[in-house]
């Protein structure tokens, strides 16, 4: 366990080997996390780690092991980050979509004029989008032909050259993950 082999006090004290030996340990899972939620550009995900890190030492004053381990604290951070990044690329490409259809230019200001649920909608859209992108190709594939074009689970069975029963239980595992994905995420 992470916190028999780190000091929190000493973490707390910005002693640079107890960060050191934080940072190793959980580095790749924070890298692999943020790639999960963001689909994987590469540089992006070094960013956002890069970031993540940064906000755990400037903020480790406010981990309190009363309501978790420091492991769920980083990885919580590595989380927000990954939400903030979706959320603010998400507003990026629709004001640069609105700007195109008014034909004139939009300064970034107009996504606050929006209604709030709009916004949210909007958000949790962006991040469904992001869910499905780590889904692995095939499971994404018959979930579009089930829920976006509206194929029966016999048409999609002939399509893919599975069984009916194959396809249902790709389906019930895809949407297993995808509802894990998103309570995780939204949560």
């Amino acid at each position: 366990m992470l916190e028999e082999t780190i000091d929190l006090q000493s973490i707390q004290r910005r002693d640079r080997q107890a960060w050191a030996l934080l940072y190793d340990s959980l580095v790749h899972g924070t890298f692999g996390l943020i790639w999960k939620l963001t689909g994987g550009d590469r540089l992006v995900c070094e960013d956002l780690n890069q970031e993540t890190w940064l906000a755990a030492i400037d903020s480790i004053e406010d981990f309190d092991p009363q309501r978790g381990n420091l492991k769920s604290w980083v990885f919580g951070i590595a989380r927000n980050k990954a939400i903030q990044h979706l959320r603010r690329a998400y507003r990026d490409r629709a004001t640069e979509h609105v700007s195109l259809l008014a034909d004139e230019p939009l300064d970034n200001s107009a996504s606050a004029d929006l209604p709030s649920t709009v916004l949210e909608t909007n958000e949790r859209a962006a991040l469904i989008q992001a869910a499905l992108a780590t889904l692995p190709e095939e499971r994404r594939d018959v979930l579009h032909c089930k829920y976006v074009e509206g194929h029966s689970v016999k048409q999609i069975a002939k399509k893919s050259g599975k069984t009916p029963k194959a396809v249902e239980s790709m389906l019930s595992r895809a949407r297993g993950e995808l509802r894990d994905l998103l309570q995780w995420t939204l949560s």
